[in-house]
């Protein structure tokens, strides 16, 4: 078995109320895409921040590479490694898409170096294939929520880090855009990456995602593949008794909800 790029042991997190995520472990290896499920407030966001050196867990330890993310990863190291893409980014300068893109080159930049032509053409390859190339010269605040998304999208891949870390990545667009990025992801994962998404559409994580994360008042109450995961009596547990699972016709689970 490959050695974990990203693990996480015995994490409980909290702000300044009750603990958020209480002793959630978890390892990602090369070539997995995982998704994380669960019900609004169990945790997602929160242990997705802890994994991304945005929010130091309150015990345990995140390993990065086996050392750890917060004690012995600088933030510009974590970065070549770490691509994350959140679920609502504000930028309140009128940076233009591909400027915001090009801030994914930074990690790979001495402190007063300039964007090379590499940079500029990782910038132009990673817009190219979230089809926000023709968004370049746009100001990042004109663009919809969804041209956003993609933009940010771009970001991540023109950083070309090895983990990918996204808070429901297909929020904010249609379907033909979920599939593209969702795809964008499965290739990232093939090539020897290692995609991890807060998702909220089961159907999306069963047709993409390798594993299935569920997460249930912070705690993790099962992983494995999504035709594990995906069944019935374990999705009522956690989200409730009005959802309904069937068969795809490529075999897989197609989660429904039960209209009374």
């Amino acid at each position: 078995m490959k050695d974990a790029l990203l693990k996480l042991e015995s994490v409980s997190c909290a702000y300044d109320g009750p603990t958020v995520v209480e002793g959630v472990s978890l390892e990602v290896r090369a070539g997995e895409f995982v998704a994380i499920a669960g019900p609004n407030g169990s945790g997602k966001t929160t242990l997705l921040r802890a994994a991304s050196r945005a929010m130091a867990p309150r015990s345990g330890r995140v390993l990065l590479d086996g050392r750890d993310l917060y004690e012995e990863t600088d933030a510009k190291s974590a970065a070549r490694r770490l691509a994350v893409v959140p679920q609502d980014a504000v930028v309140e300068f009128d940076f233009l898409a591909l400027e915001i893109v090009l801030m994914g080159r930074y990690p790979h930049l001495g402190r007063f170096d300039a964007e090379t032509e590499r940079d500029r053409e990782a910038a132009r390859q990673a817009m190219e294939r979230t089809d926000t190339w023709e968004l370049r010269d746009r100001p990042i605040t004109e663009l919809s929520g969804g041209e956003r998304r993609r933009v940010l999208m771009a970001r991540a891949l023109a950083q070309e880090a090895q983990i990918l870390l996204l808070d429901e990545p297909t929020s904010h667009l249609d379907i033909h855009f979920q599939v593209e990025i969702l795809r964008l992801l499965k290739n990232h994962v093939d090539a020897g990456g290692a995609s991890v998404a807060v998702m909220h559409d089961l159907n999306l994580a069963a047709a993409f995602a390798s594993r299935v994360v569920l997460l249930q008042e912070g705690r993790v109450t099962g992983e494995g593949p999504p035709r594990e995961m995906l069944v019935e009596e374990k999705l009522k547990s956690v989200f409730g008794p009005h959802l309904e699972v069937r068969a795809h016709p490529d075999g897989g689970p197609l989660v429904l909800p039960r209209i009374p």
